[in-house]
């Protein structure tokens, strides 16, 4: 795929899915639109939506099994799809078709943050974005309608800003109203962590706990680094103790030796006190760096 430009990628995605037996397609797009240029996929390069329209025009006309697309639209001036009558079409768009669409670079899409808040609500404890929000009571059922995901997307956006959402629906049944499961028991996703000597351990993250693949890593990194790096410090701090026990007990039984200062008795007491001392400079400063350590790597927050 190495040199292949983004809209030959999406095309052989096309080729690829049109051979398979699927029903319904979910087409999610979110970035930049230009009107007569249309979606953009990179630096000068772009795919229009009417060549979107022709792919699944012609990849129904092949494939009759093929009969239903459910697509969100997260960009400025969004079109209707010009499917055939033959395609049932569920079209979402962040904004009107001459509007153009809010951008927050740092959460991301409201569109399509409260679009999956309301698709895993309930398997994610039910908690909103928005502060005192009880938008989980919104869908009760075990399905997420038509209805109700167009009525829990409008409460939100209107609340975050004056523009409004866009649907188009064409050529629908009833039954084709229905979109989700609305699944209330937890989902995690488990991962086996194994790192050079370490022993394996267990990880579950909850998919409301990341948005992106680098954010995952830090969340699974973050047990082993901040053992390792509390590891890599008592040894440095065993180390330095060491060196600095064997120089000062070196200091006195050369001074002992040279200045006959101490007798045997008190060399041997001097020694202990030594050893003791040793030990307790090792508790206190492993002390230490538990007590500053843990708490600033569990304060941590990734965004």
């Amino acid at each position: 795929m190495k040199g292949i430009k983004a809209d030959e990628k999406l095309d052989q995605a096309f080729d690829i899915l049109s051979g398979t037996n699927i029903q319904t397609l979910l087409f999610v797009y979110s970035g930049h639109h230009d009107v007569k240029r249309g979606f953009q996929l990179g630096p000068n390069v772009n795919y229009n939506l009417n060549k979107v329209s022709l792919r699944l025009n012609k990849w129904n006309e092949e494939n009759p099994n093929f009969g239903k697309v459910i697509a969100f639209l997260d960009c400025c001036f969004p079109k209707k799809m010009n499917l055939n009558s033959s395609l049932k079409l569920i079209q979402f768009n962040a904004t009107s078709p001459t509007t153009p669409a809010d951008l927050e670079t740092k959460e991301g899409s409201p569109f399509l943050n409260y679009v999956i808040q309301a698709i895993t609500a309930r398997a994610n404890g039910k908690v909103c974005k928005i502060k005192e929000c009880e938008c989980h009571e919104r869908i009760l059922g075990n399905f997420i309608t038509l209805h109700d995901l167009w009525n829990y997307l409008n409460e939100h956006i209107q609340l975050q800003r004056e523009t409004s959402l866009y649907m188009i629906a064409a050529n629908i049944e009833l039954r084709d109203t229905l979109l989700a499961y609305n699944y209330d028991f937890e989902v995690k996703f488990e991962f086996t962590i194994k790192w050079l000597e370490t022993a394996e351990r267990k990880k579950y993250v909850r998919p409301m706990e990341f948005n992106e693949f680098e954010r995952l890593k830090l969340i699974l990194a973050k047990d082993i680094l901040s053992e390792f790096v509390f590891s890599a410090l008592h040894t440095f701090v065993l180390f330095c103790t060491e060196r600095i026990y064997m120089f000062v007990l070196n200091t006195v039984k050369f001074q002992t030796y040279q200045l006959h200062l101490f007798t045997e008795r008190t060399l041997s007491i001097t020694t202990r006190s030594f050893i003791y001392f040793r030990a307790l400079f090792v508790s206190t400063i492993s002390l230490l760096l538990t007590f500053f350590t843990i708490p600033i790597f569990n304060s941590v927050r990734y965004y």
